[in-house]
């Protein structure tokens, strides 16, 4: 009789096998995720990029990004302005900036897109972050 739960675990033996016995942890996710868009940034913003990391405080302003008040945080371009004074998530006051016309941005669209429960719960952390007046 064929178990699926066996068949599971034979599978989960070679994928380990395959890493060398070492587990993919989350924090090898989250690093791995920084990485593609820290590399996706470089190709689109290097000139605002080596312009905010020499210590300048904007960008020019003929740059696609300049109304975003672009900043430098842990090497990543995150949007400033008012915004990140806000009693929000750091995720929400400061979002990554990515081009519209990369692979990464339209992969990024279709994971929130396509996946009711990750808008719900970002909507729900909202919502219990904002307290609405009575």
């Amino acid at each position: 009789m064929n178990d699926p739960s066996t068949h599971t675990q034979l599978e989960m033996k070679k994928v380990r096998s395959a890493f060398g016995g070492q587990c993919v942890t989350l924090e090898d996710l989250q690093e791995a995720e920084m990485s593609i868009i820290r590399y996706a940034q470089q190709q689109r913003f290097k000139e605002e990029i080596d312009a905010l990391s020499a210590g300048k405080s904007a960008v020019r302003k003929e740059s696609p990004i300049y109304k975003l008040d672009p900043r430098m945080e842990d090497g990543l371009l995150r949007v400033g302005g008012r915004l990140s004074r806000a009693a929000l998530p750091e995720e929400t006051r400061r979002p990554l900036v990515l081009s519209k016309d990369q692979h990464i941005s339209t992969l990024i669209l279709m994971r929130y897109s396509c996946d009711p429960a990750i808008f719900t719960n970002s909507w729900v952390t909202v919502e219990e972050t904002i307290p609405y007046p009575s």
